[in-house]
């Protein structure tokens, strides 16, 4: 169907990259929607406490901080197709030990398991995630990117919704284990099917580092929970330099010190409660499965519906209070889940996250790179994505180190409250211009 939309003179291999791109991302959303979706209600189920929820949230930001600089290091001498077919290959493989958790026996003895699994993963996570923006912006020209992001997320969207919808049917109807073994192996399937078709994208353009659309740098990331869409911005310039010529500490001495403080005190608001809200609408709200499944397709359709607007948005506000509204919105997610009796206030919840992601999405990338100078971007970028992932981390941790001191109602209140501050900063603050 994709070809019909495209011009007849395009060289056929750009036409079969384009096409192979809008089914990866439609085999990672079946993937999103049923094993990523539903992996930290099936540990909350198995009785995963706060401080495990917390580290199965933060891993991938663990590993991704230690790994970033020495995988991009790795990949410069290396042919970026080759590292992206094999990092995502042996990265979807992880998903196939999922299906096999119950056989490890106790609920302890998965749990454990699943947080060694993660971990591993992360490694070749990191490098897919690198290399895969590095063949991104090699497989399709400039002046193609925006339209094929926006096939791809429109694509990831539907297919997120409808696994979703499927997923918590099939977890209501298939007795405990084997529904959520089941949907692990749907998850695992969508993996390959994603993995195979990167396989057969071949490489046409230079992938020049500086002047390229705001678009061409931000990509849908590797992992999803509640509004954890991880967006990659840039990664590839872990590519671009070695390490000293890459973290330069001049570029901390300006105004960029204050933005990426602004940003990190968002991305923690973000990821704060995160490992909470299975405990929250598993333990304490008993929403059953199919009622999560509504929920996640109810957040993936309006994370597409304010995704069509967001060039009206940030038309009229501007990238950075668009940012603001982003945060906003995503704090009323925790604030519902803390006031909710039962599934309508859940519902309600996942409404608002995924309008606020829509706009997340698309204002991150946007800010970003216009407070950075054009003609320097990748050690700006990759000082962001270091915080990035040092906000997901930490923020990971706390949120359920404060639940523990607490209660859960007071941290999903916590929760918002940071948001909501973020989002008043961010409303708040000048624009500010690199120094």
């Amino acid at each position: 169907m994709l070809h019909t939309f495209l011009p007849t003179d395009l060289p056929s291999t750009q036409r079969k990259n384009f096409y192979h791109l809008v089914l990866d991302i439609v085999g990672f959303g079946i993937l999103n929607g049923s094993a990523i979706a539903f992996i930290g209600v099936y540990a909350t189920r198995l009785g995963a406490s706060n401080w495990q929820l917390g580290i199965l949230s933060a891993l991938p930001a663990l590993v991704t901080l230690g790994l970033a600089l020495p995988a991009g290091g790795w990949l410069r001498n290396r042919p970026i197709t080759t590292a992206t077919r094999w990092s995502a290959f042996i990265y979807r493989l992880g998903y196939l030990l999922w299906i096999f958790l119950p056989l490890f026996g106790s609920a302890t003895s998965q749990i454990n398991w699943l947080l060694i699994t993660v971990f591993c993963m992360g490694v070749p996570g990191t490098v897919l995630a690198i290399s895969f923006n590095a063949l991104y912006a090699a497989a399709v020209p400039v002046e193609w990117r925006a339209q094929v992001m926006t096939w791809r997320q429109t694509s990831y969207a539907i297919s997120s919704i409808l696994i979703s919808l499927v997923s918590g049917y099939l977890l209501d109807t298939v007795p405990f284990p084997y529904g959520y073994q089941l949907i692990f192996l749907i998850g695992f399937c969508g993996g390959l099917w994603s993995t195979w078709h990167l396989w057969q994208v071949r490489t046409t353009t230079p992938a020049e580092p500086s002047h390229t659309p705001v678009k061409s740098w931000v990509h849908i990331g590797q992992t999803r929970h509640d509004q954890g869409v991880r967006v990659s911005v840039g990664l590839r310039t872990f590519l671009d330099r070695g390490w000293r010529k890459l973290l330069q500490v001049d570029v901390l001495r300006g105004n960029y010190k204050f933005i990426l403080l602004l940003l990190f005190m968002m991305h923690f608001s973000q990821y704060f409660s995160i490992p909470l809200h299975p405990l929250r609408y598993v333990k304490e709200l008993a929403l059953n499965d199919t009622t999560i499944g509504i929920g996640n397709a109810l957040f993936y359709a309006a994370l597409f519906l304010c995704a069509t607007q967001y060039v009206h948005i940030e038309t009229r506000l501007g990238d950075r209070r668009a940012l603001g509204v982003a945060i906003l919105l995503m704090g009323f997610f925790p604030l519902c889940l803390a006031i909710a009796q039962g599934a309508g206030l859940f519902l309600l919840a996942n409404l608002f996250g995924g309008a606020g992601v829509a706009i997340l999405m698309g204002s991150t990338g946007n800010y970003l790179l216009s407070v950075i100078p054009e003609d320097n971007r990748p050690p700006y970028l990759a000082w962001y994505n270091l915080f990035l992932n040092a906000a997901v981390l930490i923020g990971s941790l706390a949120g359920p180190a404060f639940a523990e001191a607490t209660s859960l109602t007071t941290a999903l209140v916590a929760a918002f409250l940071l948001r909501g501050g973020s989002a008043w900063l961010l409303w708040r603050s000048p624009r500010m211009a690199h120094a």
